[in-house]
């Protein structure tokens, strides 16, 4: 029987990413408020929670604090692009909690999720130091860049077009983004298109032509290259598993 993440987050994308990348392995259960958190914790075996600082009513730390009174032994993954140093050390004095900024890149989420529930515990909490350093400032314009990709992902962007958008230099640009997230600009422009394209995928009956169009490739060819590198199979064999 597959394992169950329950996962508290109230932005759309972060849920849509992470539903993507886990429900073929695992049950997800998505939810947006603490509130809807401890029914789902009461109603169902949890085997990990993956949570989010910033929520609606309670903030994630204080929730976090609160469950682990009661449920030392859950797994949390606790994800944040507000990484502060006094954020970090409070996650520390937790019991199985593993810090992960939400600015992740999906390789390390999958590899943390599936040694967190696999055979092999994990050893260490995962702490990402980069999110720790970032001024207030970086962290703004690295969450705004993100905003501005997420919107018009399924266009052709280019970093001078999020330098001439936010008045900054390429560099300082290029250098934040990637000391972050350890992507380019356009490798993670690539991934979040190819995460909704699975989606697509799975949920709509759309040609894989159609939906290489709708998420921003003029080519179905390089659609189908990136998709085999994200996902080890070709798109036509994902939507004959639906």
């Amino acid at each position: 029987m597959n394992k169950t993440i329950l996962v508290v987050d109230d932005e759309a994308s972060i849920q849509l990413a992470i539903k993507t990348v886990f429900e073929d392995t695992y049950n997800v259960i998505m939810v947006s408020n603490t509130v809807n958190a401890n029914r789902e914790l009461k109603n169902n075996v949890i085997d990990l929670l993956m949570l989010d600082y910033s929520l609606p009513g309670k903030n994630g730390l204080d929730y976090l604090k609160e469950l682990k009174q009661k449920q030392q032994n859950l797994p949390v993954v606790f994800m944040t692009a507000y990484g502060t140093e006094k954020i970090v050390s409070d996650i520390s004095k937790l019991k199985n909690v593993y810090y992960l900024s939400k600015l992740f890149d999906v390789d390390e989420l999958v590899k943390l999720v599936n040694e967190i529930l696999g055979e092999h515990q994990v050893e260490l909490k995962k702490i990402n130091p980069s999110a720790v350093t970032l001024s207030e400032r970086e962290r703004k314009v690295l969450n705004d860049i993100i905003g501005y990709i997420k919107e018009r992902f399924t266009q052709k962007i280019t970093c001078r077009d999020i330098a001439v958008h936010f008045q900054m230099k390429e560099a300082e640009i290029k250098s934040i983004f990637i000391l972050q997230t350890g992507k380019t600009i356009q490798e993670y422009i690539n991934t979040y298109r190819m995460l909704i394209g699975k989606h697509l995928l799975k949920s709509t009956n759309q040609s894989i032509e159609q939906i290489s169009k709708r998420i921003g490739f003029k080519s179905k060819d390089t659609f189908h290259r990136l998709f085999i590198k994200h996902f080890n199979q070709t798109p036509g064999k994902l939507r004959i598993k639906k």
